[in-house]
């Protein structure tokens, strides 16, 4: 009878707690924009390349589960990545100089843990992993030809095909479909209104496997510093 006891006791009392935390998790939903400046890191470094970085967007809608200070923070977006680097070819008389603009969009879930300071006003510290998958691609090269003296300009777009492994096709580029990776930033947040900073690092190699399923002797991962603001609606809590 005693142990019975014990044992209804204990349940009550985790049932309440957890009533308890029930109550005091506020849940609320926010439209995200932001601004992305994304560059690749490549090992080893393509000689004919110098790396630059490349402006593009990001938006969809943000989730926040706040328990007191804390807070889960997933995301569903669609977010452009990519580079933008200065291209240099020469071999004795001939030459190509231009830009090679990579541009790479994903739809993108990140999850960050966020901690935030004072109340309704404070800042944000925030972390966590994200998973993306390849939607679309392009490379467009712009160069200059040069020969003797002579100068040509020129102009080359090609497709970028997210797979899981490269086919034999080698007048398309490809890249591989998924991207994975950690953030972490700081933010402030003024009510409703949340402004956030972040340095994403991709972790996976976007190059995928050969033909005949080689692994790829390069590595190239996605990095990115992302601008967002949101703003959000409670749902409950």
């Amino acid at each position: 009878m005693r142990a019975t006891y014990t044992l209804l006791s204990g349940l009550t009392l985790a049932l309440l707690s957890g009533h308890h935390v029930q109550a005091q998790v506020q849940v609320s939903v926010a439209p995200r924009v932001g601004l992305n400046i994304a560059s690749i890191a490549a090992k080893p470094a393509d000689k004919y390349l110098k790396d630059g970085a490349l402006l593009g967007a990001q938006y969809g809608v943000a989730l926040n589960a706040q328990f007191g200070r804390f807070a889960v923070q997933p995301a569903l977006l669609l977010s452009q990545k990519g580079s933008k680097v200065a291209y240099s070819y020469v071999d004795g008389p001939f030459s190509k100089k231009g830009t090679l603009t990579t541009k790479l969009t994903y739809f993108e879930v990140p999850l960050n843990a966020v901690y935030s300071t004072g109340g309704e006003y404070g800042l944000l510290v925030l972390a966590g992993p994200y998973l993306g998958v390849g939607l679309k691609g392009e490379d467009h090269l712009k160069y200059t030809a040069s020969y003797m003296g002579s100068n040509v300009p020129q102009e080359e777009d090609t497709n970028v095909k997210f797979v899981a492994q490269a086919e034999r096709d080698y007048t398309q580029h490809y890249a591989r479909k998924l991207d994975w990776g950690i953030n972490a930033g700081l933010g402030f947040k003024a009510k409703a209104l949340q402004v956030q900073a972040s340095y994403g690092v991709g972790l996976g190699n976007i190059i995928p496997n050969g033909p005949d399923n080689q692994r790829p002797g390069d590595r190239v991962r996605n990095r990115v510093l992302q601008f967002s603001a949101a703003y959000f609606f409670r749902l409950r809590g």
